[in-house]
């Protein structure tokens, strides 16, 4: 099989978190993963194949490195050559399950099935839908837990619905390089993290995103390859009568929100941002095709 420039580049986007983890987590020189990724942009293969081969043989040489990375690592190499273009990534061997350290934690890092991302402004019906596909699909689907600076709402759990976090626990975050996307919005600061995409992918199931125009933007510069779906109501009135029907905010909030949605709503316009729109007006219909679209893209 012939290794080509748009195969490694579609593996690496396929398991970009695998990727990411496998030069930095195990302690692998942060200049070897940046080439990496340089070499794939000067369309350099042989180079970006030297890299990880290299990088490779240098943490199999570490006696403390568990196990299991050592065998996910290889196989991540022996994907790659077995690659032809266009074709998909291989899956797992039948045994990856054998490939556990001491802690019994699985390989999990590859990932094999492209992530979603679900975007809309607030108020647009992204939890509802979501509430109701998580239900309908307990093992198919995994949500990423996002990080906050905000209070939590009535309701709201720690860990389930958002990480709740102070500030200087959240710019330590963006320091070390922590967050897939963040952003700042009415003095709070949502992001994911690449753990909390791991956390699912080591599940076995689809990572599902649920971002704003902002973090759709930083996850674009990445190589993480999701789908993106754009969920928006059917008017700026109509968004506006959800946002006060909640009656948790104060009018000078709910004008933020306002304006960002406007904004949002002209971005989700431009050609090519979003693999698929759904316009939430009538819930059951709006679920039908935000299913349909995900069982075509798998």
């Amino acid at each position: 099989m012939t290794l080509t420039v748009a195969s490694l580049r579609m593996w690496t986007a396929s398991n970009y978190v695998a990727v990411h983890e496998y030069f930095t987590s195990n302690a692998v020189d942060n200049w070897k993963y940046s080439q990496f990724f340089r070499s794939l942009g000067d369309q350099d293969v042989g180079q970006a194949e030297e890299i990880w081969r290299d990088s490779l043989t240098k943490l199999q040489q570490r006696p403390e490195t568990p196990r299991y990375v050592h065998a996910a690592c290889q196989h991540h190499l022996d994907g790659v050559k077995a690659l032809e273009g266009g074709l998909e990534l291989l899956a797992l061997p039948e045994d990856h399950s054998d490939h556990t350290g001491t802690g019994g934690a699985t390989t999990g890092s590859t990932v094999s099935k492209r992530p979603i991302v679900l975007s809309g402004p607030s108020g647009a019906g992204k939890s509802t839908l979501l509430k109701r596909l998580f239900a309908d699909y307990p093992d198919r689907f995994g949500f990423s837990v996002s990080h906050t600076t905000r209070r939590p709402r009535d309701q709201e759990q720690d860990g389930v619905h958002y990480n709740f976090v102070d500030l200087e626990m959240f710019q330590k975050g963006i320091r070390e390089k922590e967050f897939v996307e963040w952003a700042k919005f009415s003095d709070n600061h949502y992001g994911t993290t690449f753990q909390a995409i791991r956390s699912v992918n080591d599940q076995g199931k689809i990572c599902i995103l649920d971002i704003d125009m902002q973090g759709v933007k930083q996850v674009k510069e990445t190589n993480l390859n999701p789908y993106y779906i754009s969920i928006q109501p059917p008017s700026i009135e109509e968004l506006e009568v959800r946002l006060r029907g909640r009656g948790s905010e104060m009018e000078d909030a709910i004008q933020k929100r306002l304006a960002a949605a406007q904004e949002e709503l002209d971005y989700a316009k431009e050609e090519g941002v979003y693999d698929e729109i759904i316009i939430n007006g009538d819930f059951e219909t709006a679920y039908a095709q935000l299913k349909a679209f995900i069982d075509k893209g798998e």
